[in-house]
């Protein structure tokens, strides 16, 4: 809807700059009141991650983000390092659930609690560094 309350549709067929803009407008061009999205099929991701400096990072972009079909980078403040994440897509696949349950929370309490309170401890201790 346009700001004078005139409704219009935009298509990225039409003028893509013009769509593009339209985006990310943030309210300035008038309001989205619908959205109709093209989905794919299903897809898993498989996660390849690795640590990296970021240096290395900047030297090597075009290299990392071809590689995979999504690439992040994730830098930790006060560092010269991070995390790069690879995930590239594979065919769906059954997932097998027949785990026990304490399995699962032991599987849990490895890769995510210790995780989360070693993170934050390494940045709680950079940040403490930062200061001094």
């Amino acid at each position: 809807m346009k700001l004078n309350g005139e409704l219009k549709e935009y298509r990225l067929e039409d003028d893509e700059e013009l769509f593009r803009c339209l985006t990310c407008s943030l309210g300035t061009f008038g309001i989205i009141i619908s959205v109709r999205l093209q989905v794919s099929q299903l897809f898993y991701l498989e996660l390849n991650q690795s640590s990296l400096e970021f240096r290395t990072l900047l030297n090597t972009l075009p290299i990392h983000y071809t590689s995979s079909d999504h690439f992040r980078y994730m830098w930790y403040p006060y560092t010269n390092s991070g995390t790069a994440y690879h995930l590239t897509r594979v065919n769906p696949r059954s997932i097998n659930n027949k785990t026990s349950f304490f399995s699962r929370i032991f599987s849990w309490f490895t890769d995510s609690l210790i995780g989360m309170v070693l993170e934050t401890l390494f940045l709680f201790y950079t940040s403490i560094l930062f200061f001094l």
